[in-house]
């Protein structure tokens, strides 16, 4: 069966409307892991995601399939879509040269992208912004959707990319924020705090739940390290405080049993860490720097967020404790 998927991608991509299909073949048949990455490099997205798990699962290598489809969105999809949503990114190029034929292939093409997306085309021509980008950009949403989970770090890999690719000079989208934080790609009409992918854990990333892609911790270190420090302060503070100006974590708060899972993880060290960055950026920055100023002001709202958490946690030991001691007398 993996010969004749082999056979089939060959077959796509020697008849191929582009001369470079056929130049990179050199009239021979791939091994599968050329395969995959010129199916990718020729827009055949999908096809290549196929190869990708069918021959991982023929071999038992599960471990190596998040590997295969990271490398293909952030090879070949994610650079591809920056470049057609923006007309002029940081360090992507108008083509994609081929070093060894020394040609340039310019896809996917529109009709690839018709294709592969679910939605009429006619939806991405409306508003702002390149059409085919905007289609692009929404296959990597439906690739994520069903792809990433607790086992890879798909989902980390592509808003690296993402960031990398665009030289830090525009926001991550805010579907892949909400996957990083919530596990949904899109806000659950129904969902409660419980259910949004982190267990109520707040930072906690749900390794026992394989199909969530949450992982607020990663999210928060890739801010980090990548000099964005007021996205993840304002991270820190809408997940201390819930995102609604704590609200329900007020009410959650006299109901939190141990017992059942209500455990918080918040990763002090790294908070810590992001503290001093900034601080030692105020101090070396001018005081009439703009960044310097969003900076201070983000970490005076993470500040405040801290302060309210442990509100919030002395509210909810007394209510524990209370509980304790009706239970004892009951």
């Amino acid at each position: 069966e993996q010969r004749a998927m082999l056979a089939m991608a060959w077959k796509t991509l020697d008849v191929g409307e582009s001369p470079v299909a056929k130049a990179i073949l050199g009239g021979s048949m791939p091994s599968k892991e050329e395969c995959m990455d010129r199916l990718a490099y020729s827009g055949y997205y999908m096809q290549a995601l196929t190869l990708a798990k069918k021959s991982m699962a023929d071999e038992n290598e599960d471990d190596n399939v998040g590997y295969n489809l990271s490398t293909i969105l952030c090879s070949h999809l994610v650079p591809a879509a920056v470049r057609l949503y923006r007309p002029t990114p940081k360090n992507c190029t108008t083509g994609e040269e081929d070093s060894e034929h020394g040609t340039v292939i310019d896809r996917p093409t529109t009709s690839q992208l018709e294709a592969m997306n679910p939605l009429p085309f006619s939806c991405y021509m409306n508003g702002g912004g390149n059409a085919d980008g905007k289609s692009a950009m929404n296959l990597i949403k439906i690739i994520l959707e069903r792809h990433a989970n607790s086992s890879n770090n798909i989902a980390v890999d592509v808003a690296r990319k993402l960031l990398d690719l665009d030289g830090g000079r525009a926001a991550l989208p805010l579907w892949l924020t909400n996957l990083l934080i919530t596990g949904h790609a899109d806000p659950q009409p129904d969902e409660n705090e419980d259910e949004r992918g982190r267990q109520g854990g707040i930072f906690a990333s749900t390794k026992h739940k394989s199909d969530s892609a949450a992982n607020p911790v990663a999210l928060m270190k890739l801010y980090m390290s990548r000099g964005l420090y007021v996205q993840a302060c304002d991270l820190v503070s809408d997940l201390l405080t819930g995102g609604d100006g704590g609200e329900k974590r007020r009410a959650d708060a006299l109901h939190k049993l141990p017992e059942q899972g209500n455990i918080d993880y918040i990763p002090y060290a790294y908070i810590d860490v992001l503290w001093k960055l900034v601080e030692k950026t105020v101090a070396t920055a001018g005081s009439s720097d703009v960044v310097m100023k969003q900076q201070f002001e983000a970490r005076r709202r993470m500040e405040e967020a801290l302060e309210f958490h442990f509100q919030m946690a002395v509210v909810s030991e007394k209510a524990l404790k209370s509980a304790r001691v009706l239970s004892s007398v009951s």
